[in-house]
Formats: structure tokens, C-alpha cells, sequence
């Protein structure tokens, strides 16, 4: 089985959904696993912030509220996976996908779990309090 510390399942897939579960709670649907975040996340293009998990559902002045679940998609959808990387010491995600975009999670919260990813194996990693990250085989 390979380390499932090394996010290499995710490298040629796709995001294929992003939706919100419950309030400033999001799910990554990602080729054959996903994710499932109650931290901080946000969207890079060219370097440069494009959408995060704060701007769901607030007016920027505009007549209806933004939905940074469709705006996540918008940028990420239809291009792969070329990297994924965890930062087991601190239980942050980076993964970046063609085009130079890249979705970043980052686990803001030393009290309570950050996230969980169930990979295609069904082995899921969680992010827990202080930022340590273990893993166990799901069902």
C-alpha cells in the first residue's frame, strides 16, 4: 500500500464539486476521494488570491451574495492535479492543478480538527488539534 501521507492519488485527477456541508463547512470532490474541510481554504491564480472560504455568501456589493463554492469551481474545474503536497507537521494542503492554480487548506485551529480526506483507498487523514495529522483505513 502506499504511504498515504503522499497525496500522489490525487496527481492527474480532477475537482469535480465543491459544495458547502453546513456553515463554513466545505467538501472537495476530487477524483475518487475528497475532502472535507472546517478550516480556512482559498484559491490561488497567477500568484494571486482568487476566492476563500470567507467570501461564501457575503453581498461585495453585488445584488446576490457570492457563492464561493461555484467561484472554487470556475477556477479548478476541468483542469488536473499536477501536485499535492501535506505538511504533516502543521496539517496544511497544497494542491496545485494546471494553469498555475492552486487550492491551499489551512488548518487554523489547534482545538479541533482542521479536515479529512478519504483517498481513493478509502483511507481517510485527519487534521488534528495542534496540527498533527494521523490516518486510519476507513470502511
Amino acid at each position: 500500500m502506499p504511504d498515504p501521507f503522499e497525496l500522489q492519488w490525487m496527481v492527474g485527477a480532477r475537482c469535480t464539486k465543491v459544495s458547502e456541508q453546513a456553515e463554513g463547512c466545505f467538501a472537495f470532490e476530487i477524483g475518487q476521494g475528497g475532502l472535507s474541510t472546517a478550516c480556512a481554504w482559498r484559491v490561488l491564480v497567477d500568484e494571486r488570491l482568487a476566492v476563500a472560504h470567507r467570501d461564501h455568501k457575503q453581498k461585495f456589493g453585488l445584488k446576490a451574495p457570492y457563492d464561493a463554492c461555484a467561484g472554487a469551481m470556475g477556477f479548478l474545474a476541468d483542469r488536473r492535479i499536477i501536485a499535492a503536497d501535506l505538511n504533516a507537521n502543521i496539517g496544511d494542503i497544497t494542491i496545485t492543478f494546471e494553469g498555475n492554480r492552486r487550492l491551499e487548506v489551512i488548518n487554523d485551529c489547534t482545538g479541533y480538527e482542521g479536515w479529512t480526506l478519504m483517498g481513493p483507498d478509502k483511507y481517510v487523514l485527519v487534521a488534528a488539534s495542534g496540527g498533527e495529522v494521523s490516518g486510519y483505513p476507513g470502511a
